[in-house]
This record gives structure tokens, C-alpha cells and sequence, in this order.
């Protein structure tokens, strides 16, 4: 009997260990993402990708969502001699960007401080999927960001 009380507690604690997960949370905008797709449905239902260039400068170049809401990156290009070189902001204060999630949507403003008074600009995207690999945007109309159009992008984490 007592062996039989055993098994039966030991039996009882495997199952509630394996049936009592941590719970999941969402993964994170938060790091360093790099375009790899741009796509589009057309008059489908499905997304139509088309790979970004796979140019050596072209696939070092990211964006990066830092957790104190602001945006930064680096782009490289290819020079005249053909070699790749990271692009400087020779006034690396002249503008600013940072990102706000709200929902499933993320929102990233632009701020120029060049011109008087400063120029701002918003992009509104919405995320269709979040991975801790992936993440898939489209884009609102970047004149009013109400209404989403048939742009996306596929971004790969680094």
C-alpha cells in the first residue's frame, strides 16, 4: 500500500511539472533587426516577398529598437572604389528617432532639428507577427498612418 501511495504521489507531481509551465511572454521589438524582405499581396492573400539585396554592405546595415524608446542603427554603402563603408551622420545631433508600441501597432517619429521649427514625421506599421527571430510589418498610408496599404517588410533579428 505504501508503495502503491508512492507511485501515486510521484505520478501526481510529474504531471502538474509538466502541465505547470512559466508562463509566455510576447517577444520583444527591443534589438537589433535587419531588413531581409520587402513584399506585397497585390490581389491575393498572400505576401508576395522579394528578397532585399543580399550586396555584402547592404546586409551589414540594422536597425535597432532600444528599450528606452529610441531608435538607432547603422547603414553601410558601397563607395566609388567598391568598398564598403559605414555611413557617418556628420551632425549626429541635427535629428532624432524614437519608437512607441501601442497594441500591434508600433509608431516611429522623426525628429529634424536642421529646420525652424523642427520638422517632424511619424511611420505607423502595424506588426503581423512577432517572433524572437522574425518580425513582419505593414504599413499604414504614410500621409495620414490610418489606413493600411500593401507595403510589408520582413525583418530578421541579429
Amino acid at each position: 500500500m505504501k508503495k502503491l501511495i508512492n507511485y501515486s504521489l510521484l505520478f501526481v507531481i510529474a504531471v502538474l511539472s509538466i502541465s505547470c509551465t512559466k508562463d509566455s511572454s510576447s517577444p520583444s521589438l527591443v534589438g537589433k533587426w535587419s531588413f531581409t524582405a520587402d513584399g506585397t499581396k497585390g490581389t491575393g492573400s498572400t505576401i508576395v516577398w522579394t528578397p532585399i539585396s543580399s550586396n555584402a554592405c547592404d546586409i551589414q546595415n540594422y536597425t535597432e529598437f532600444v528599450s528606452n524608446g529610441t531608435v538607432s542603427g547603422q547603414s553601410y554603402y558601397t563607395n566609388s572604389t567598391g568598398a564598403c563603408v559605414l555611413y557617418v551622420d556628420p551632425t549626429p545631433t541635427s535629428s532624432s528617432e524614437t519608437w512607441l508600441r501601442s497594441g500591434d501597432d508600433i509608431v516611429i517619429t522623426t525628429s529634424d532639428f536642421t529646420v525652424t521649427p523642427t520638422q517632424v514625421d511619424t511611420v505607423k506599421a502595424h506588426i503581423v507577427s512577432l517572433t524572437d527571430s522574425e518580425l513582419i510589418l505593414q504599413f499604414y498610408d504614410f500621409t495620414t498612418n490610418t489606413n493600411l496599404i500593401d507595403v510589408y517588410y520582413k525583418l530578421s533579428r541579429r
